[in-house]
């Protein structure tokens, strides 16, 4: 059973193919977007950002543009001697920066292209909302690494570990989850904390005979019945529940579920035979299937 998540969250990462060159101050970058992001920005610095300390950082003078312009031309002042580039999600979500370039060595030489590969994203984990709450889907976390890194992490307070095999949380709660990657001279190219929770109990339902028939061969189905399925999840939420209403003499396996939506009647229920096979069970919205449970239904005949 697939749940399709209500929320997903994840980074655009920045393909850009620069053509610069500065004549007269006049800066001139080509920009080419993934398809999964809505604009860039360019962010232009008196120094070196890259090289600089935080303290630097806050006390020098930095200007940031954001374009969808496929070819962006400013005049930049002097003052301006570095510049970096990042894409902007369709979300609104920033994607990394990359590298530092010198305005200047666009002006010295001669136009030139530069491509800034793209760099490691954070793992996209999938997770649903709930309320405030994300819900693992599932009990396991699997991160798939790119060549030329290392992917570490750590669960709460722990230690940080090499990751080298999927991620089990088999026991309930709310977790911590970071996750560092690092490139091969260790630089850290992404980090990002997810906090999470882990429910592993599956929902409970019930099936229930409104206006049943009472005999002395026992409870039947009739004409004025009406079949209700009755489901509860304390925690996540229940996604759906699914049934499925069986002949008797006829294979189980060849009737699919159906999602349960409404009340069934008689009509819906007991026309095609006088007994039936009724299975049904839920899933919460964490992923959680209780298991299938069955029921014989006596219908009253025409």
């Amino acid at each position: 059973m697939l749940l399709r998540p209500k929320r997903l969250l994840f980074l655009s990462l920045l393909l850009v193919l620069i053509s610069a060159f500065a004549q007269n101050n006049k800066f001139s970058i080509s920009i080419q977007l993934p398809e999964d992001a809505e604009s860039a920005e360019i962010e232009f610095w008196e120094i070196d950002p890259a090289r600089a300390s935080p303290e630097e950082q806050r006390q020098a003078r930095s200007k940031l543009v954001r374009t969808q312009e496929k070819i962006y031309r400013e005049e930049i002042p002097a003052e301006f001697r570095f510049f970096r580039v990042r894409s902007i999600h369709k979300t609104g979500v920033p994607g990394p920066f990359s590298k530092t370039f010198a305005i200047v060595d666009f002006v010295q030489k001669a136009p030139q292209q530069t491509v800034i590969p793209p760099q490691p994203q954070a793992p996209q984990l999938v997770f649903v909302r709930q309320g405030r709450t994300d819900y693992l889907v599932g009990k396991k976390i699997e991160l798939q690494q790119e060549p030329g890194t290392t992917t570490r992490y750590r669960i709460g307070d722990g230690e940080f570990q090499e990751y080298n095999s999927p991620l089990i949380f088999d026991k309930p709660g709310t977790y911590r989850l970071e996750i560092v990657i690092e490139d091969k001279n260790k630089n850290v190219v992404s980090q990002k904390q997810y906090i999470f929770r882990v429910e592993l109990t599956p929902p409970e339902t019930r099936a229930l005979i409104d206006h049943p028939i009472n005999s002395r061969s026992g409870v039947k189905f009739g004409k004025e019945s009406a079949l209700v399925l009755v489901a509860k999840d304390d925690e996540s939420g229940v996604a759906q529940t699914l049934f499925r209403i069986v002949p008797l003499g006829q294979d189980a396996e060849k009737v699919p579920f159906q999602n349960y939506t409404h009340r069934r009647s008689w009509h819906d229920t007991c026309k095609s035979a006088a007994v039936h096979l009724l299975q049904y069970y839920s899933v919460d919205i964490a992923g959680n299937q209780e298991p299938t449970k069955s029921q014989v239904l006596f219908c009253e005949e025409e």
